[in-house]
């Protein structure tokens, strides 16, 4: 008999003893239930968000998947998803739970990212809009020499000049919530979803960066620091406001001050020269990782995909379980 239904909250420990047996024994939702719990409990819906197809009363599939509402119950409920960890004994059974999935919730945006081989032939097949590795921008630290964790031989120089107008400051939870900075993007993301999502994070500290121009408050970077060979990076990880323009300075600044190598902002948005025009460069042949857990100093592509009929969709490092803990 084959039951392809939601996972009840009694099914955790089946859940992570598939994860463990038929994807990766060391996987951090083999050994973390509140790693599991994190991603995918949706207390609203008193369920995990992974579908199961299950066959003899046995798991033989999975699909994670993240709604927006998760992290605010006032978000509207299964207007946006995300897909997550996907995994099939039967490879048949993989199509069938995206079937499920999208019939029984009827989304109006779907995204992924941390794409596998099959994934891209999966989502070109399908015709989402975009199937394509996400944009990867940075900017250096110009007082060094000498890079542990990124290799800049080949960075261009840039010489912006300063603009006085702009200042930045690390926000505040209760700074953050006076504000009157919003998401500009689909899917949309609330103050508290941010709050939800980051600043109550159970295994990362984020900081929100705010950047200023004459007192007025025009966005806001999600970063997150990354400790690593003796050295350090920060990398952007969500954006909420306005882009500005000429603010590298500013960045030269922050990272003078905080000693880090870089700034990396890995996206997706309708109009890179936004970024760019902050002061931003698009990674060509400089070697800045995407993987740190563990560490591979060496350039990988993230591809994601999406459909959705407003062409403001973006995608930013933190969506989706990209930025999820991968070790414990």
């Amino acid at each position: 008999m084959v039951e392809i239904r939601f996972a009840r909250l009694d099914e955790a420990y089946k859940i992570m003893s598939f994860i463990k047996k038929h994807w990766n024994k060391n996987h951090v939702f083999a050994h973390s239930k509140k790693a599991l719990d994190f991603q995918y409990l949706d207390k609203h819906n008193q369920r995990y968000n992974i579908v199961l197809g299950i066959e003899n009363n046995t798991i033989q599939s999975i699909l994670g998947f993240t709604l927006l509402s998760q992290y605010d119950n006032n978000i509207e409920s299964n207007k946006d998803l995300w897909f997550g960890i996907w995994r099939s004994v039967k490879p048949a059974f993989g199509i069938v739970l995206i079937k499920f999935l999208l019939e029984t919730l009827n989304p109006k945006s779907i995204g992924n990212a941390g794409l596998s081989k099959h994934g891209i032939k999966y989502y070109k097949l399908f015709s989402y809009d975009k199937v394509e590795p996400l944009k990867h921008f940075y900017i250096k630290n110009n007082s060094k020499n000498i890079f542990y964790i990124a290799n800049f031989h080949n960075s261009p120089i840039t010489h912006n000049m300063k603009n006085n107008n702009f200042t930045y400051k690390l926000l505040k939870i209760d700074e953050f919530e006076r504000s009157n900075i919003k998401f500009i993007f689909i899917p949309y993301k609330s103050k508290q979803y941010f709050i939800n999502r980051y600043y109550k994070n159970p295994f990362y500290k984020y900081q929100f960066l705010g950047i200023f121009e004459k007192s007025v408050l025009k966005c806001i970077f999600v970063i997150r620091e990354i400790s690593i060979c003796n050295s350090k990076c920060v990398r952007i990880v969500d954006f909420i406001g306005n882009f500005t323009e000429n603010i590298y300075s500013l960045f030269q600044e922050f990272l003078i001050q905080n000693d880090y190598e870089y700034i990396d902002f890995l996206c997706y948005v309708n109009d890179f020269s936004k970024i760019t025009n902050m002061g931003f460069i698009e990674k060509n042949e400089e070697i800045i990782t995407n993987y740190f857990e563990p560490f591979i100093k060496e350039n990988q592509d993230i591809y994601f995909a999406y459909k959705c009929k407003n062409k403001n969709y973006a995608f930013f490092k933190g969506d989706s379980d990209q930025d999820r803990i991968n070790q414990l």
